[in-house]
């Protein structure tokens, strides 16, 4: 993973590989948890990167973020980079995290999303609500 000082690049294979989102979690762990292993290069040529902020990666060394809000953050930055804009809608988030799961981890995952949407505030540094529009932005 290329790190600057303040965006880190996380591999879109994330969410465009289907054996990588299957085991995202596993994935995230190996390869961006655990430091001192290197990202398949081939899934890097393959899929490239898309950029979050260097803070998130700074909580999850602290090993103040649980993997679910990890991911959470992940796939909203994932939306709004393919989409080129800053704004994101929460069922593409969804969507993302749960496009190549089956039912039963897509159901409990909503249960879980529910929850997270209703606690947006722990996201605040690095997702905005807009009230007034119901609308979501990315901060960088």
């Amino acid at each position: 993973m290329v790190k600057s000082t303040s965006l880190s690049e996380i591999p879109k294979a994330l969410f465009e590989d289907r054996e990588v989102s299957i085991n995202r979690g596993e994935y995230i762990i190996r390869y961006m948890i655990d430091d001192g292993k290197e990202v398949p290069a081939m899934l890097i040529k393959q899929y490239g990167y898309y950029a979050v902020p260097q803070s998130i990666m700074v909580e999850i060394r602290r090993g103040t973020m649980p993997l679910a809000d990890l991911t959470f953050l992940f796939a909203c930055y994932y939306v709004a980079s393919t989409s080129n804009r800053k704004s994101i809608r929460m069922d593409e988030v969804f969507e993302c995290i749960t496009g190549n799961w089956d039912e039963i981890r897509t159901r409990n995952t909503a249960q879980r999303f529910s929850l997270t949407l209703s606690n947006m505030d722990t996201y605040k540094r690095w997702i905005k609500k807009h009230d007034h529009y119901i609308k979501y932005f990315v901060k960088y």
